[in-house]
């Protein structure tokens, strides 16, 4: 719709949806094209509606949040990407950050600003929770400041990609795709990885190669 700014909500539960909707309302130029409730719906609509805003909720998907957020760009590059999540999900964020997101929101407390952080994104700013922006932050300060000097040979030329690989949101059948190798090798070097950087999870395992420069996104 002409002068508004039109809006896509993605998001499978149906309180969630009419909460959005009351956050945006068409008084004041929001325009919802619609709402799905599975990833097949996000990508297809967002391809066919190319609208403003999408508005993702992290539990929408059961693949990894990343890639549909890459898919949805490719499919629709002058979309901009809000994830919306709760608060114990807020673990993606960093992982969210490398796919391209415009904003990374938390249910329990943006909602209310919704409409003020929409106009922001679409006049191409961006958002992040105060919250998540400080862990994310202080993770990266806590592996910098613990972590040795960068050293480039601290992982093989196959470990690098991997890690790679993980900063991109992708799993480990994606990566073994990728690098031509079985998803069993690839667990194996991920256990590698893991006895090397004393890091457990993913997330962990790409702010310590980021922040100690093992790797550049």
């Amino acid at each position: 719709m002409k002068g508004t700014i039109n809006v896509l909500i993605a998001s499978r539960h149906s309180e969630d949806q009419k909460l959005i909707n009351a956050a945006l309302p068409e008084n004041m130029d929001f325009f919802i094209v619609d709402t799905v409730k599975d990833e097949y719906g996000a990508v297809v609509k967002s391809e066919y509606l190319k609208p403003d805003i999408i508005i993702l909720d992290l539990q929408l998907t059961v693949i990894n949040s990343p890639n549909l957020v890459r898919i949805i760009r490719r499919k629709s590059p002058s979309t901009s990407v809000i994830v919306l999540c709760d608060k114990d999900e807020d673990n993606h964020s960093i992982l969210a950050f490398n796919a391209g997101i415009s904003g990374f929101l938390l249910k329990e407390s943006d909602l209310k600003l919704l409409a003020h952080i929409v106009n922001m994104i679409f006049l191409g700013g961006i958002y992040i929770n105060p919250s998540v922006l400080f862990k994310a932050i202080s993770s990266v300060i806590y592996i910098r400041s613990s972590s040795e000097p960068a050293n480039q040979m601290f992982y093989s030329e196959t470990e690098r990609n991997i890690v790679k690989h993980l900063a991109q949101g992708f799993t480990d059948a994606q990566i073994a795709r990728e690098l031509n190798f079985s998803t069993g090798t690839i667990r194996n070097y991920l256990m590698k990885i893991r006895n090397k950087t004393n890091m457990k999870s993913r997330v962990n395992i790409v702010t310590y190669s980021i922040a100690s420069g093992l790797i550049n996104i």
